[in-house]
């Protein structure tokens, strides 16, 4: 799984004799939607914060991803349960709170940013 492949900014768990031979993208049903929003500076810089939702109703698959991180991206699970459960009025006080839980550290400015982020990512994502 690529969360367990992934252990940092540009770091893998991958060895330096190992040859990545394929990645297993799993198609997604006609019904899916997405959504991303990247803020930096200027553009083509690295991330201040990234937000990224794919939604495939079909396939009762939601995943909510923040990233721009010091470290590996995180998964917003209980965000992508309400998406899939069709709560909206609730997502940004939820993304908040989430936000607060996973990034306790972070300045307020920090997670105002990855909050707008994830925000217009979800707002993309499901119109």
């Amino acid at each position: 799984a690529v969360s367990e492949f992934i252990v940092g900014v540009f770091e893998t768990v991958m060895e330096e004799d190992e040859i990545l031979e394929a990645i297993r993208v799993p198609k997604l049903s006609a019904d899916a939607r997405w959504g991303y929003y990247k803020v930096c500076r200027k553009p083509g810089e690295f991330a201040d914060a990234i937000g990224a939702v794919v939604i495939d109703p079909s396939r009762r698959f939601c995943r909510v991803v923040l990233g721009g991180l010091d470290g590996t991206p995180c998964l917003l699970h209980e965000t992508a349960r309400a998406i899939a459960k069709g709560g909206r009025g609730e997502l940004p006080g939820l993304v908040r709170a989430e936000i607060e839980r996973r990034l306790p550290q972070a300045a307020p400015e920090k997670k105002q940013i990855f909050g707008v982020a994830l925000n217009r990512a979800i707002a993309s994502a499901i119109g």
